[in-house]
């Protein structure tokens, strides 16, 4: 009776919400924290039957879940806003089995759900800025292989995003330009962890000079990526004059 009083108390004090079902469906536990995730007393839930409790499309199936949980000693888990909470709260439950009938666990994880909105919104919102500039925008691994590039990358190229990624940007360098290139890779590794470079890049006009701030993005163990964004191109009609009489632009 000693030890049954203390795990009760442990599960009372839990800030998992716990819910205990017999072999028929009934309850025959809850604990405060799941009476708060319930929006239910446990005297009001006590003796009751988990179709009256989970029944209506708000629950998403949950009934037929804990029902292959009783059945079949089915595990399962599932993440829902609970009908009725207030501020849309979000709970991530698991269904299992235990001996003499089932168990249900839920968890807030609303603040979880929250950051992940404001994460999906902020990243629509950064990509729908990205692809309506007229700078470019391009984003390389360590290796240099491209990561992403802006439509108005694209365009200049004259090649799709889907035939740019995974390949090497050093192939678009013109060869005498690699080794500054490779200088400029190197310096980002270093405070502030930003570079401008110019270089030229094969375009599908030809080669263009191109002006890149290279700009590291780090993370707790070091350089994770490079974003890239550049001033205005410019191509070669305009620095003819400097180059000798006679010379043309490498093909």
């Amino acid at each position: 009776e000693e030890s049954r009083s203390r795990l009760r108390a442990t599960l009372d004090h839990m800030m998992e919400g716990v819910q205990l079902l017999d072999r028929d469906g009934r309850y025959l536990y809850i604990n405060a924290a799941a009476e708060i995730h319930m929006l239910r007393s446990a005297a009001g839930l006590i003796g009751k039957r988990y179709e009256e409790v989970f029944s209506g499309d708000g629950y998403g199936g949950m009934a037929a879940r804990v029902r292959q949980c009783l059945e079949f000693d089915a595990v399962s888990r599932i993440e829902l806003c609970v009908p009725g909470a207030p501020a849309g709260r979000w709970f991530d439950l698991r269904i299992q089995p235990v001996p003499g009938g089932a168990m249900v666990l839920s968890q807030d994880i609303t603040d979880r759900k929250r950051a992940e909105e404001a994460l999906r919104r902020s990243e629509a919102e950064y990509r729908l800025l990205v692809e309506n500039q007229t700078d470019l925008v391009a984003k390389i691994d360590r290796e240099g292989r491209v990561l992403f590039a802006s439509p108005s990358c694209c365009q200049l190229l004259g090649k799709s995003e889907e035939e740019l990624i995974g390949n090497r940007v050093q192939a678009l360098v013109h060869p005498d330009d690699l080794e500054a290139s490779s200088q400029a890779m190197e310096a980002i590794d270093r405070p502030p962890h930003a570079v401008y470079l110019e270089q030229r890049i094969r375009t599908g006009d030809g080669w263009t000079w191109i002006g890149w701030m290279d700009t590291a993005v780090l993370d707790d163990d070091g350089k994770v990526n490079v974003g890239t964004a550049n001033n205005r191109p410019h191509e070669w009609p305009a620095f003819d004059e400097y180059l000798p009489k006679g010379h043309t632009p490498p093909p």
